[in-house]
């Protein structure tokens, strides 16, 4: 009988909350503070040419306001930006857009530092969730895009690949209990060659789809070794169990356990038929 200890694994529940999510954020500041929104705005500060230049403060009708560095009436330089909902940016402008290196809180919580791009995060940063969750990498017109990692509240880690807010390519999930998994994701998912390592020294090495096992090779911590099929995280299927006398039974699994007809090979070479039923050898 052949007992296997596997762990299905769910790092697609930490995935889809974080690399799903788009992150469109909502810099809705005027693009440029002149016509209707300066005429409606009250303005303290520096001027040049009469125009709004140097140092200065300008409050909105509805309740925002911009304090910083002007150039020729656009905010150019440093400056922070206090938002209607009380959210708020504070760092480089080009133009009268957010560009360079700022900051962004959110009222929920979420904190965005890095780099900005005609008004968009682009460029490495670090993303802050309400719940503790931190992402530190690379953004691409306000998407988690590239290469970064994933701190989550509850210890465990992803270090890998991302492309359009999802984990794509190749990537490492570190668990807090002490598990890590190495090798390709595809949309948040293990898909592909990848290697499960296990706090008692066993590791998985095959073929992963949809976040599951489908085939490869399980190495106990005790020398013995399963080759052939998965489902639901146990032998199901066609298999080799190598055990470490040497010896190997080559036949199909049901649920983990050797089932029907199978070839024994003897750590001698030599071989014979040997049947199983629910993982107990029937005497031929």
């Amino acid at each position: 009988m052949v007992y296997i200890y596997f762990f299905t694994l769910k790092p697609e529940q930490h995935m889809k909350h974080f690399l799903f999510f788009l992150l469109f954020l909502p810099l809705f500041l005027s693009a440029q503070v002149s016509g209707e929104n300066f005429l409606n705005a009250k303005y303290i500060g520096e001027m040049k040419n009469d125009m709004l230049n140097g140092h200065g403060r300008a409050v909105f009708s509805d309740g925002s306001y911009y304090e910083g560095e002007w150039v020729n009436q656009r905010r150019q330089g440093y400056g922070r930006a206090i938002m209607r909902d009380s959210s708020y940016y504070e760092g480089n402008w080009i133009n009268d857009k957010r560009d360079g290196y700022g900051t962004y809180v959110f009222t929920n919580g979420s904190q965005y530092k890095g780099e900005f791009a005609s008004d968009m995060m682009h460029g490495k940063g670090r993303y802050k969730f309400p719940d503790g969750d931190i992402y530190i990498g690379t953004f691409d017109s306000n998407r988690i895009s590239g290469y970064g990692t994933i701190y989550y509240h509850d210890g465990d880690t992803f270090v890998g690949q991302v492309m359009s807010g999802h984990a794509n390519g190749q990537g490492t999930y570190y668990f807090a209990n002490g598990k890590k998994y190495v090798g390709e994701f595809k949309r948040d998912s293990r898909t592909g060659n990848g290697v499960l390592y296990l706090p008692n020294g066993e590791r998985f090495e095959g073929i992963f789809a949809d976040g599951k096992m489908k085939q490869g090779k399980y190495y106990f911590n005790n020398g013995e070794i399963f080759e052939g099929m998965m489902r639901s995280a146990i032998p199901n299927g066609n298999g080799i169990m190598y055990f470490k006398d040497g010896s190997s039974w080559e036949g199909n699994f049901i649920n983990g356990l050797e089932e029907g007809s199978g070839k024994y090979t003897a750590p001698d070479g030599s071989t014979k038929q040997q049947d199983y039923s629910g993982g107990n050898p029937v005497k031929n």
